[in-house]
């Protein structure tokens, strides 16, 4: 029988225990410096949505390019607030609330890109 304490999941709920708290500190601020990458992604998503919507005039589509435009709206607010509030200098709770957040939005984002592609094909 083994422990699963000896080979935890990486990817698992509990993996920030896992790195040393300086580690997991510089892997939070690298989420949030991708405000550029986000806004990027949201215009082109928002440009690639309206051009399929005007192609084939199905209101999924552009409900899809709105929500879309305004999940990345959200994240980016999140971005800025992380760094409002004090930004990688947080205790580890409040880093792992703002990491939990962003995630949740990434997962939005990505969710948003698969619908388009399976509505498009």
């Amino acid at each position: 029988m083994t422990d699963r304490r000896s080979a935890p999941a990486i990817f698992g709920r509990r993996a920030d225990l896992l790195l040393p708290e300086a580690v997991y500190r510089d892997l939070v601020a690298t989420l949030f410096s991708m405000s550029a990458p986000i806004l990027g992604f949201g215009i082109l998503y928002a440009l690639v949505g309206t051009l399929v919507f005007l192609s084939c005039q199905d209101d999924k589509i552009l409900a899809m390019a709105c929500c879309a435009s305004a999940v990345t709206v959200i994240r980016l607010m999140i971005i800025r607030g992380y760094h409002q509030a004090g930004g990688i200098a947080q205790d580890l709770g409040a880093l792992r609330r703002w990491e939990r957040r962003y995630a949740w939005l990434t997962y939005s984002c990505a969710a948003l890109i698969a619908a388009l592609n399976v509505s498009v094909l």
